[in-house]
């Protein structure tokens, strides 16, 4: 729990709970240990509310937002990649509390306007005002696809007086649901545990709301008792209170309901019987809240890590062929499948990304998607040099070329070599290393060009020196070494796709004319 309130405190619960579920979707940790840290997220979401409460009420903002923007613009059009990340952070910050200015009243919007729409006075008075509000709390949520932003906005209308602290509160009842029942919708095209855990983290914003709806007026009697009404900044505090505590209550009631709700959410999404390592396919996130997009491009990485699987079990094949050479029909079935899929994989994964370029996104992320681009490109031409090679074997087993004797073994060291390179990509695309050093990927392409070269010279000396060499055989088997080799020039490349991407955050970008 502690882990989810750090995740969003100050934040949005939209982005934390994104977070999460692609984490149980990628395989990196499990739908059973993220329930308290999904109800953390939404107790952490609060301290962005009592933040604003506390002191975006009391000052005027104007003045330093419109500071921020002159320091944001500049940076966002000469900066580098830190600096575009910093000019979005401080022009976000700008307009928000630019935003808190005019719906505060500090600032006027339309000079004249009445202090109070007479929409909000009808409101007031009105039977049905419970039923209308909970419905506009629930769908600004949804259309916001975050509940901070409907509290912070209700909490708002509050500070101004156009409603009342009740009516507020029973707003922040509405966000709770809006934004998780939207997140639930986006999440529909990943894995049956990412979807479990988006239906979790609904079914804790109903509790949420159930929960505040019956302790609502001991609740609302408790944040005046402690808040007493001192104007706009008091109001906007007891909202802020009323929203936390309604998720604080909640916290008992999910301990006492969560094995029911696991056994219930594994009902609707029965789990199904592994038949293998499935294929990682990049099913994304359907809605389109900023936060969304690093979640997809990690998903994306989460496909990439399939590739090298893929890739890395057809080298296992062929070392395999090279030294026992049975069932050499059914091992080129295998190729061919493992190569298909890499194939697909690397076309979704290209259409993808040609889809997520086309929203908005930072110089960081639009670097990252350029960098599994090329990963994707490289490990689909791996695929065909797998695929290449497995013909050539089984092309000389077919017409029974013969390699020459001490052939076997220098396969056999040559193709480890070869794995290890890619294996060590594969540790980086599955997250086990942060990314490749250089020096050591240099390490390993120079050890295979040796041993390349090496055995291509071994070849060339028994054509030379052995007068019952079979020529056809020791021809393919330099071809064989040549597409073996190309497998490390594309590790290579990988390795130094990242070093590159590495290289460049942080350096000024060149200024346009």
């Amino acid at each position: 729990m502690v882990t989810g309130f750090l995740l969003t405190a100050g934040g949005s619960a939209g982005s934390g709970a994104a977070t999460v579920v692609t984490m149980v979707d990628s395989g990196a940790t499990s739908f059973e240990r993220t329930p308290w840290v999904l109800a953390g997220i939404n107790l952490g979401a609060t301290a962005l509310c009592w933040l604003i409460a506390l002191g975006g009420y009391r000052i005027s903002l104007a003045p330093a937002a419109l500071l921020l923007l002159i320091v944001a613009l500049p940076l966002r059009q000469h900066g580098g990649v830190g600096r575009y990340a910093c000019s979005e952070i401080l022009g976000g910050l700008s307009l928000l509390m630019l935003g808190l200015e005019f719906v505060s009243g500090r600032s006027a919007v339309i000079p004249g306007a009445p202090p109070i729409p007479g929409i909000f006075s009808e409101l007031a008075t009105s039977p049905s005002a419970f039923a209308i509000v909970f419905t506009a709390g629930l769908v600004v949520s949804a259309g916001f696809h975050s509940s901070t932003g409907a509290v912070v906005l209700a909490m708002s209308f509050a500070a101004r007086g156009w409603i009342s602290p009740e009516l507020a509160a029973v707003a922040t009842l509405g966000a709770n649901v809006g934004a998780p029942v939207i997140f639930q919708l986006s999440v529909r095209e990943l894995g049956k545990e990412a979807r479990k855990t988006a239906l979790f983290y609904l079914m804790a914003g109903i509790i949420s709301t159930i929960a505040g709806c019956v302790g609502r007026y001991p609740l609302l009697w408790l944040s005046h008792f402690l808040l007493p009404d001192q104007g706009g900044p008091s109001v906007a505090a007891q909202t802020a209170f009323f929203y936390s505590s309604a998720h604080l209550i909640a916290l008992p009631v999910i301990g006492l309901l969560k094995a029911p709700l696991l056994l219930l959410i594994g009902k609707i999404y029965p789990s199904e019987e592994k038949t293998g390592r499935p294929l990682l396919r990049p099913a994304l996130l359907r809605s389109r809240i900023p936060e969304t997009l690093d979640a997809d491009l990690t998903l994306i990485q989460s496909s990439l890590a399939g590739m090298a699987h893929g890739t890395y079990e057809m080298m296992m094949i062929l070392m395999n062929v090279s030294q026992i050479g049975d069932d050499i029909d059914e091992s080129g079935e295998r190729v061919l499948t493992l190569r298909e899929n890499n194939r697909d994989l690397m076309n979704l994964i290209t259409r993808s990304l040609t889809a997520r370029s086309q929203l908005p996104c930072n110089t960081a992320q639009a670097e990252r998607m350029w960098q599994q681009q090329r990963i994707a490109q490289e490990l689909g031409l791996i695929g065909e040099d797998c695929l290449k090679t497995m013909r050539l074997f089984i092309g000389s087993h077919t017409k029974k070329l013969r390699f020459h004797q001490e052939s076997q073994e220098e396969l056999f060291q040559f193709s480890v070599q070869v794995m290890d390179f890619l294996r060590y990509i594969s540790d980086y695309l599955e997250g086990r290393i942060e990314r490749p050093e250089p020096a050591i990927a240099g390490r390993m392409e120079d050890g295979i060009d040796r041993l390349r070269d090496k055995l291509e010279k071994r070849a060339r000396t028994v054509l030379e020196r052995h007068d019952g060499a079979d020529v056809r055989g020791e021809l393919a088997f330099i071809d064989i070494i040549a597409h073996l080799e190309h497998v490390g020039d594309r590790c290579l490349t990988i390795s130094e796709t990242v070093r590159q991407l590495s290289e460049t955050r942080g350096r000024p970008a060149p200024s346009e004319s």
